[in-house]
């Protein structure tokens, strides 16, 4: 008696292959092994200058800025002979993660206008280990070409559920979270938990030389299941600011915690 499929069989073979062709194969050990140990995020901080355009035969266009009033739009990494792709770099925004590799290697990082023997736009010195997030900023009345840095983990301590306050200003910051007050020096950050899904009014104050707070920020945040968030602090660099100092709220999903061994 010849085989054949029931029309039954045949929607469930159908199915199976579906699934199959949608999840793929599980990654293998050597796919894995593939993946960059860890990673480099860069978050530029600072204020955007002025639009400007002119009029050509009637039509406006928009000009570019000038030179040095924004960081470069992108950047190359190099460690060692290891060539690293390119990052995008975009003012208040944290850049997409490029993969590196373990160990204290100085990182070159360049603009495209920059040769392979020239300074490099930054030099940087990582930990051993573990994932990056790096704010770039510049001194007031500075240009972008000169920037100043600070690292930060990026890593799963850094996970969901958390708030982090950052203090990039050159002046102590006071933050009220909810009922929780934390002072941070210069260049100092700090993790605190709050609570998902509700709304945590928040308060943020420098203290000028009289030793009086000055308040530059009050609203509220709220964080989602699922989600981390940071309050930066940082000098204004604009032309003319109405406030000395600026900050930037940010929150995003969380990376997802390693597993844990057996």
């Amino acid at each position: 008696m010849p085989f054949s499929l029931t029309p039954l069989l045949c929607r469930l073979l159908l199915i199976m292959a579906l699934v199959l062709s949608v999840h793929g194969e599980p990654e293998t050990d050597k796919e894995k092994e593939k993946k960059p140990p860890r990673t480099i995020r860069f978050l530029p901080l600072g204020e955007s200058p002025p639009f400007r355009q002119e009029i050509r035969d009637g039509v406006r266009y928009e000009l570019e800025p000038p030179v040095g009033s924004i960081p470069p739009r992108e950047v190359s990494l190099t460690v060692g002979k290891l060539s690293v792709p390119s990052v995008r770099l975009s003012l208040g925004r944290i850049s997409l993660a490029a993969g590196l590799p373990n160990g204290v290697e100085p990182i070159a990082v360049r603009r495209p206008e920059d040769s392979p023997t020239a300074q490099p736009w930054m030099n940087l010195t990582l930990p051993e280990t573990g994932n990056v997030l790096v704010l770039v900023w510049r001194d007031p009345g500075k240009l972008w070409d000169k920037p100043r840095w600070l690292l930060l983990s990026d890593g799963p301590e850094f996970n969901a559920g958390k708030l982090r306050l950052s203090n990039i200003s050159p002046v102590e910051i006071r933050f009220i979270i909810g009922e929780e007050k934390i002072a941070l020096t210069p260049g100092k950050v700090h993790l605190i938990d709050l609570p998902v899904g509700r709304d945590v009014p928040v308060q943020i104050a420098w203290i000028d030389p009289s030793g009086t707070a000055q308040r530059i920020y009050s609203s509220a945040i709220v964080q989602n299941q699922g989600e981390r968030g940071e309050l930066m602090v940082y000098r204004a660099d604009g032309e003319q600011p109405r406030q000395p100092l600026k900050v930037l709220p940010l929150r995003e999903k969380a990376p997802e915690p390693p597993p844990v061994a057996p």
